[in-house]
């Protein structure tokens, strides 16, 4: 499964920011998921986007070197506060 939510923000470039995208551990390995960021990159090219983004939990350390490996580079960072 992918989401892309499409934003346009007066300071930033127009971005498609890929979330969520999760493959099953046993189906790991296989390619699907870089079929689906493949798919992300040509759905944003189409939509004249500047780049995709994607935020990535600090401790995914494998996540970020799958990304990195499909050429994304790391940039800065997310920060949050969770509100109750």
């Amino acid at each position: 499964m992918a989401g892309v939510l499409l934003r346009h923000v007066l300071h930033h470039a127009r971005h498609a920011w890929l979330y969520d995208l999760v493959i099953d551990e046993p189906q790991r390995g296989r390619g699907y998921g870089s079929a689906l960021v493949n798919h992300v990159e040509r759905w944003a090219t189409e939509r004249n986007c500047d780049c995709v983004a994607l935020a990535s939990p600090i401790a995914k350390e494998g996540v970020h070197e799958y990304y990195e490996g499909l050429d994304y580079e790391k940039w800065g960072y997310v920060i949050e506060k969770e509100l109750e």
